[in-house]
């Protein structure tokens, strides 16, 4: 199945209930001349530097949530804060390694509560299979299985009942 940025965008949804339009959390949101506006939910994107966790970065500021990218090269991330910031979004970039739990404690820490974690670190071997080395495969693991892991526990403690968590 193909994941699209606005199908990852859905995953957190709004609802109506009687011609007043609600979150799936309570949070009302009043109508001005077409706009929605509620307080702006603080999503976290893991990888937001590039790829799928950039596009959603720039889709979520753009519907005026406040984004915190997590990217282990903070050289990789400015670009992204600084195209966000000057079209009036709300983004913080945060250099961390989903790979070992400690950097990303004081992370999390610093976000305070997140409505919504989007964990988009990932990669791959470029190796083939039988050529895939005991080491590779541990950094494989590193990213792509224990760093969604502690993304995930350390999102959790600072989540509001209704919270989301989307693995891409």
């Amino acid at each position: 199945e193909e994941v699209s940025v606005r199908s990852v965008a859905q995953a957190v949804p709004i609802v109506e209930i009687s011609g007043n339009v609600v979150t799936p959390e309570g949070r009302a949101l009043s109508g001005k001349s077409n706009v929605m506006t509620a307080e702006p939910r603080r999503i976290v994107i893991t990888g937001g530097a590039t790829g799928i966790g950039r596009a959603c970065a720039l889709e979520m500021a753009q519907s005026g949530e406040h984004v915190f990218i997590l990217n282990r090269d903070a050289n990789k991330a400015a670009p992204v804060v600084e195209e966000i910031r000057n079209n009036g979004g709300r983004i913080e970039g945060l250099a961390t390694d989903v790979t070992h739990r400690a950097p990303l404690e004081p992370a999390f820490d610093a976000v305070g509560q997140c409505d919504v974690l989007i964990n988009s670190a990932g990669t791959m071997s470029q190796a083939p299979f039988e050529q895939v080395t005991d080491a590779e495969f541990e950094r494989l693991l590193a990213v792509n299985l224990r760093g969604l892991f502690a993304c995930c526990q350390l999102a959790t403690r600072n989540m509001p009942p209704g919270g989301r968590i989307v693995n891409v």
